[in-house]
């Protein structure tokens, strides 16, 4: 369904007994067209369209979508919204009006689902797209953008309004390693380490070079209470940073968790000597 069609002033259709005329006028209703082509709903629903296995299906794999729509789209100020827009679909099976719903969610549209009629009969179908997922088209600056106001947010220890935005720039753009990471130290501030581990992976997947990632994952590891996970995530740590006092210090107790005595101890005096207040702590704690 990737390919579009073309209707010029109207276009008449008939199949199994049902007849569609579709009239667009230079005035008015072309006016209206062109409005809804802008919307970031019509850009969404048509993707959707493209994308749903399901709608393939029932109208045929060499569908076009048209460019003529028509629908209602309100979208309010404050980041809500919602959107019915109707599309005109043709395929070897015949010509069908496919009507897409969309709600937005803090700026993000999506679409809950379809329904139209199938193969010129006038049996009705209907396709669920499941829980509304986010299908606004990626824009990495605008991602950048949303990352710099979450910092400002994190650095003034507002971590609520801080993950709002770093959810924003990971919907914009799901591989900018700095929107997991931000929003992994986030949540490792707000005491969720599960939801922490999870960004954070994310993170040092996207940029595994980039050590204070592999820091931020070690520290969540370690109080989720993944110890051998954690010190995975600090070798690779040192391996980036070696002799890190504070990596050295993770390690120690990471170590002393699992019970490695004497590497534990190795680490401990290391960090104790490069500064690591912790590590000088736990080296008391391991004679």
């Amino acid at each position: 369904m990737a390919k579009y069609g073309r209707i010029l002033g109207g276009l008449a259709a008939v199949g199994g007994g049902v007849c569609f005329l579709v009239l667009v006028g230079a005035g008015w209703a072309a006016t209206r067209v062109m409005e809804l082509r802008g919307t970031k709903a019509y850009e969404v629903s048509v993707e959707f369209l493209k994308q749903s296995s399901a709608i393939r299906a029932q109208v045929g794999e060499d569908a076009s979508i048209n460019p003529l729509v028509w629908g209602v789209v309100d979208s309010r100020v404050d980041g809500m919204g919602s959107a019915t827009l109707t599309h005109v679909i043709t395929s070897s099976k015949g010509v069908r009006l496919l009507t897409v719903e969309l709600s937005k969610s803090q700026d993000v549209w999506s679409a809950v689902g379809a329904s139209g009629v199938v193969s010129g009969t006038d049996a009705p179908f209907t396709v669920d797209a499941g829980p509304p997922v986010g299908l606004d088209s990626h824009d990495p600056g605008k991602s950048i953008e949303a990352v710099t106001r979450a910092d400002e947010h994190y650095v003034n220890g507002d971590f609520v309004a801080a993950i709002a935005e770093y959810d924003q720039a990971v919907d914009l753009d799901p591989n900018n390693p700095a929107a997991w990471f931000g929003r992994g130290r986030a949540y490792g501030r707000r005491g969720d380490t599960v939801r922490a581990v999870s960004d954070l992976e994310q993170a040092v997947k996207l940029a595994p070079s980039n050590a204070a990632a592999w820091e931020a994952l070690g520290w969540a590891r370690l109080h989720s209470g993944d110890d051998s996970g954690a010190l995975a995530a600090l070798n690779r740590l040192l391996a980036l940073r070696p002799g890190d006092p504070r990596a050295l210090g993770m390690r120690a107790d990471a170590n002393s968790k699992l019970g490695h005595g004497a590497e534990a101890k190795a680490d401990a005096d290391a960090a104790c000597k490069g500064g690591d207040a912790f590590a000088c702590n736990l080296r008391q704690q391991l004679r």
